[in-house]
């Protein structure tokens, strides 16, 4: 038999359940003065119990909050995430611990309770950024399991939502308007410091198009990571935090030649984030940000016959899985294969 009661601290209280396990009275606090908490806990500690799997070592171990854990979490996710994936991950972790509270882990084994925490997202973001959100706290809780935290990923029972598919990669022709808008403002903008700013703008959409380069890969590029007698880059600041050598065409190389030893550090990576954006949409297009460039430069290799394999090497992937989603978004080499079944 287990029942909760109040154990009265300095200021104010904190819920305990007093249970007898193997004829022993234990008293155990929940750290909480959230009755909701503190009930869920209760039911876990009966529900184990009675299925003869609780291991009261090993439920003291566990017993461990949300706010705790992924400040343990960032701290050693630190050593193979990038700065800024931290600070995204930080701002899903902070929108989950304002939804459940600052809860035991273990009490986040509940379906009904994170369907309706699903529910209530999708109230507010799209389906995509939603994926983004249980990607991050799927890792987590699986770290979570690593460390003997939790013995099943919450995560397990909320399903991803299927995201309507867009087109992420420019056309020639879309690609050719936006530098069409560079050129003009360039030629039209009297402001040296601006100018500057355009120059090196529009050198940078050329070399991303045509290195499949991320924004900050290329930003932080420098003159020590180039060997341009054997027309290759050093990638150094990569996602993964793994080096990659590419090779580069001659339009790339031109680009570097004409970018001079500063290359693109003199870019700031927002700003020209924020100005593509603008241009894109003076250009009469939407849904296309700086890192669709990236996909350009995939979904042209692809179309030109280059192999998946070796497209995948060149962006980086880790997964090559993550490269498929080119091999299937160009409509014209789909085309074009069916088209090769003519001669039969």
């Amino acid at each position: 038999m287990a029942c909760l009661r109040k154990k009265k601290l300095k200021e104010g209280f904190v819920w305990v359940v007093d249970y007898t396990f193997e004829g022993k009275r234990c008293i155990k606090s929940t750290k909480t003065t959230d009755t909701d908490l503190a009930r869920r806990i209760l039911k876990d500690i009966e529900g184990r119990i009675a299925r003869g799997a609780f291991d009261l070592e090993r439920y003291d171990k566990k017993h461990v909050l949300l706010e705790p854990f992924f400040k343990e979490y960032f701290e050693y996710a630190k050593s193979f995430k990038a700065a800024k994936t931290i600070e995204n991950e930080t701002h899903c972790a902070k929108q989950f611990v304002s939804r459940f509270g600052n809860v035991s882990l273990r009490t986040l084994n509940n379906p009904r309770l994170l369907d309706k925490w699903k529910a209530s997202m999708l109230q507010r973001i799209n389906p995509t950024t939603f994926n983004i959100h249980h990607r991050f706290l799927h890792a987590a809780f699986n770290v979570a399991i690593k460390w003997g935290y939790l013995e099943k990923n919450p995560m397990e029972t909320v399903s991803k939502e299927r995201a309507q598919e867009k087109r992420l990669f420019m056309t020639k022709e879309e690609f050719g308007r936006v530098i069409q808008l560079t050129e003009e403002d360039v030629a039209t903008t009297k402001v040296d410091s601006r100018k500057q700013f355009l120059k090196y703008f529009h050198l940078l959409l050329v070399f991303l198009v045509n290195t499949g380069l991320r924004r900050r890969e290329a930003i932080r590029l420098t003159a020590a990571d180039i060997d341009l007698k054997k027309r290759l880059l050093h990638i150094v600041h990569t996602k993964s935090k793994r080096v990659r050598i590419i090779p580069i065409n001659e339009t790339a190389f031109r680009v570097l030649e004409e970018a001079g030893p500063q290359l693109f550090s003199q870019l700031d990576m927002e700003m020209a984030s924020r100005y593509f954006g603008k241009l894109v949409k003076r250009a009469g297009m939407t849904d296309f940000r700086l890192h669709s460039l990236r996909h350009t430069f995939a979904t042209n290799l692809i179309s030109r016959g280059v192999d998946i394999y070796s497209v995948s090497r060149l962006l980086g992937h880790s997964d090559i899985r993550t490269t498929m989603i080119y091999a299937k978004s160009n409509t014209d080499l789909l085309q074009t294969a069916v088209l090769r079944l003519d001669d039969m």
